[in-house]
C-alpha cells in the first residue's frame, strides 16, 4: 500500500511520511541549548521520531517569526539561524531548511524578513538542503531572492497563487505544495492544474484536516485517482531526499 507523503504539517500523526516543523527558537539560540536540543532530537526522544518518516526539522522559524528583531536574550533573527545552523550540520533528520520565506502581510518589517530569508536560503546552499517557502504577498520579491541564492531545491509549501506565478516557479524547477487554502482558490485551483505530477506535494500544514482528505480532494479536482498522486509524491520525495540520505 503507497504511503501519503505530507510535506509539511505542524500536526504529525505518525502516519506515512511526513515532514513536519521542529523549530530552533530563539530562546534555545545560544549554543549550549541549541547542542541540547540536537541531541534530543538525534537521539530520538521527545520531538523527534514518530512511525512515519517525520523529515523536516525548522532550523529558524518562518521569517515573520524569526525576523523578530530580538528575542527575550538579545538574539537577533539572524544570529538565530546562524545559532541554529549547528543542528544542521551532519544531522540525519534535518531534511530540509525552513519554513522561511517573506510575508507582506505581517507587520514584521521587510528589512528585517529579508535578512533572515537571506540568512536561511545561506544554510541551506552551505549544507545542501531544499528550502521550504511560506510566501504572501510576495511572489516577485521572493523570486528575486531565489535568483541570487538558489538552494538545491525549492518546494513553495502552501501555494496560493496564479497559474502565471506557477509557470513562473515551475520554469525554475521548483515544487508546488497545495494545502486545504487550495480548494478554496479558483486561480489556485487552476495553477493545480498546471502543475506537472513531477513537481507536486500536498500538505496538511497547520490544519485539522487528514492528508487523506487533501489528497481525495486532489484527485477529485484533477479527475486522477488517488494512488497516481500518491505514486507522483511519492517518486518526488525519493528523488528530493533519498539520495540526500544516501
Amino acid at each position: 500500500m503507497l504511503p501519503y507523503v505530507n510535506i509539511h504539517t505542524h500536526r504529525p500523526t505518525g502516519r506515512g511520511i511526513e515532514l513536519r516543523t521542529a523549530g530552533v527558537h530563539p530562546w534555545e539560540a545560544d549554543p549550549q541549548a541549541v547542542e541540547a536540543l540536537a541531541a534530543r532530537l538525534t537521539a530520538g526522544s521527545g520531538a523527534a521520531e514518530t512511525a512515519g518518516k517525520v523529515a523536516e526539522r525548522l532550523c529558524g522559524e518562518a521569517s515573520e517569526a524569526v525576523g523578530a528583531r530580538t528575542a527575550g536574550n538579545g538574539v537577533t533573527g539572524v544570529q538565530h539561524v546562524e545559532a541554529g545552523a549547528g543542528c544542521v550540520q551532519g544531522a540525519a533528520d534535518v531534511q530540509a531548511i525552513g519554513e522561511t520565506g517573506l510575508d507582506f502581510a505581517r507587520a514584521v518589517p521587510r528589512d528585517v524578513q529579508f535578512a533572515a530569508l537571506r540568512a536561511q536560503l545561506d544554510l541551506a546552499r552551505r549544507t545542501g538542503r531544499p528550502v521550504v517557502l511560506h510566501c504572501v504577498r510576495a511572489f516577485e520579491p521572493l523570486m528575486r531572492e531565489l535568483a541570487a541564492c538558489e538552494p538545491r531545491a525549492v518546494i513553495f509549501h502552501g501555494f496560493i497563487g496564479s497559474p502565471e506565478q506557477a509557470r513562473q516557479a515551475l520554469g525554475r524547477g521548483y515544487f508546488l505544495s497545495f494545502g486545504e487554502r487550495a480548494f478554496a482558490s479558483p486561480r489556485t485551483l487552476r495553477a493545480l492544474h498546471e502543475t506537472p505530477l513531477g513537481q507536486l506535494f500536498f500538505e496538511t500544514d497547520d490544519a485539522e484536516v487528514s492528508i487523506e482528505e487533501i489528497y481525495a480532494r486532489a484527485a477529485e479536482a484533477l479527475g486522477r485517482p488517488v494512488e497516481e498522486l500518491q505514486r507522483a509524491t511519492l517518486e518526488n520525495y525519493k528523488r528530493l531526499f533519498e539520495t540526500q540520505n544516501g
